[in-house]
């Protein structure tokens, strides 16, 4: 997902994320993922994500949890012009193979 923002493709940050995805901190839903998504992308010509501290907890063969910190940065030069740090909460499911996003939570560290 963190590459997908870095290469502009939106389709293929949202592949991973269910249907019945629920963003807690904004109460977004699948949708509301993607507009925002497309807000940002719209907003900054560059966006970049890099993740820290990142911990994965299997609850079951087919449930997990991942928990990291994320450094998000938009501009159009060679430095940002924004950027946040952020504590987020996920957690996933295994369907067919492939894990899919169906919550989220966040909170800014630091930043606008």
């Amino acid at each position: 997902m963190t590459t997908a923002i870095a290469d502009g493709e939106p389709g293929a940050f949202l592949e991973p994320i269910a249907d019945d995805f629920a963003g807690d901190t904004w109460q977004l839903d699948r949708r509301g993922a993607r507009l925002l998504l497309l807000r940002e992308m719209r907003a900054h010509e560059r966006l970049r994500a890099r993740l820290v501290d990142v911990q994965v907890e299997l609850a079951s063969e087919d449930r997990a949890t991942a928990s990291f910190q994320a450094v998000l940065t938009g501009g159009s030069g060679l430095l940002p012009q924004d950027g946040g740090w952020y504590r987020v909460q996920t957690g996933w499911r295994q369907a067919n193979g492939d894990w899919k996003l169906i919550n989220a939570s966040w909170e800014r560290v630091i930043g606008r």
